[in-house]
């Protein structure tokens, strides 16, 4: 019995392996010879990236602060202007304050009836009445030295006391004058420096820079947020684009207007479309690729989400019809081995893909190709 068994184990293998072998060798001869075939083949240059609304834009704090009220959430449409974050700085406030204060001061300080122009204004009203009175004494004894009334030395005091009083009354105008338009500086300054750091308060509300929808908010009320960190994101409510990176050695290929077909891992079996429109002109040090825009055609706005990634093939050339072998038989960039040749000849190669090459001359369809 067990002799039985054993044949019959042995029997079966024997099969299997026969079955095996029939097939590598039937593989093998159908691998290693083929004929040009006439197919339609486009060229394509892979790309992979995201998916963002058109528009899209972080927003930011100018200052650092912490989270007073937050005015909007997400999925909230908004208008350019319209406020998003209130930020509370105690230390502005302060500023703002002490500013205002100062410049209420300087107003005052500025009036005609401050005590320092009141003050002022009597000096030169003193220095007035004195310069009047010495200014008459003068001319009366002016008038009596004439006629030999009095001495010269009398007149002489005369008219050194009238060019003290004018220099005086000079003195007293000038420095009201000058403390006068000093003052109305420091109030001008002051109301100035208070709308500044005023202005600067304002900055402390967060508002959109255009309309658009509000896809997130990473920040909550009461947390201290930096100028570094993005606080919303915010972009069109019913377009997307595509953000794409392909490798530099594939630039030469990609020019605005070509066609995009790409897929999306969460949309299973689904392909969509869209045409470049930007190539950016600088190569990313860090992976070696290049950015591309693309505009989505046909959107479905309310299937789409921000920052999905996509893998996407932007179409080169395309020809119906055209003359192709099997990449894996091509020696090279342009030569083949035919069956029953020694030597390798060169052929005239087309478009191409990751599974054919186009041949525009040196073979025709009924070659036979062998793998060299």
């Amino acid at each position: 019995m067990n002799s039985l068994y054993c044949t019959f184990k042995n029997l079966i293998l024997f099969i299997t392996i026969s079955f095996v072998m029939l097939a590598l060798f039937s593989c093998k001869n159908k691998n290693t010879e083929t004929r040009p075939i006439r197919k339609d083949i486009t060229q394509c240059v892979y790309a992979s990236g995201k998916l963002f609304p058109v528009d899209d834009y972080k927003v930011y704090s100018k200052f650092p602060g912490y989270v007073s009220e937050i005015h909007v959430r997400v999925g909230d449409t908004v208008a350019g202007g319209a406020t998003l974050i209130t930020i509370r700085n105690d230390q502005t406030e302060f500023n703002a304050e002490s500013a205002k204060n100062a410049m209420l001061l300087a107003q005052k300080n500025n009036t005609n009836n401050s005590p320092l122009l009141s003050a002022l204004k009597n000096e030169v009203s003193t220095a007035k009445a004195r310069f009047d009175l010495d200014s008459l004494n003068f001319a009366r004894y002016s008038n009596l030295i004439k006629q030999n009334a009095i001495s010269q030395s009398q007149f002489e005091l005369s008219k050194l006391q009238y060019e003290i009083a004018k220099q005086n009354l000079m003195k007293a105008q000038n420095n009201w004058q000058t403390t006068k338009d000093r003052l109305a500086t420091e109030a001008a300054n002051a109301e100035l420096q208070y709308q500044t750091l005023l202005a600067n308060k304002n900055e402390f509300l967060i508002t959109a820079e255009k309309k658009g929808m509000v896809y997130d908010v990473d920040a909550k009320k009461g947390e201290m947020i930096s100028i570094q960190k993005p606080v919303m994101e915010i972009g069109d409510k019913n377009k997307f684009e595509l953000e794409l990176f392909i490798d530099e050695t594939d630039i030469r290929f990609v020019k605005p207007g070509q066609e995009v077909v790409f897929t999306i891992d969460a949309f299973e079996n689904e392909t969509f479309k869209a045409k470049v429109r930007e190539i950016y002109p600088r190569i990313s040090q860090t992976n070696k690729t290049i950015k591309v825009i693309a505009e989505i055609e046909a959107q479905n706005s309310s299937a789409f989400y921000s920052s999905l990634s996509v893998e996407a093939n932007i179409i080169i050339s395309t020809k119906k019809n055209a003359l192709v072998i099997q990449r894996e038989f091509l020696v090279g960039k342009n030569q083949l081995k035919i069956k029953g040749e020694e030597n390798l000849i060169t052929v005239k190669t087309g478009i191409e893909n990751i599974d054919y090459v186009e041949i525009i001359s040196g073979i025709d369809e009924n070659t036979t190709l062998v793998k060299p």
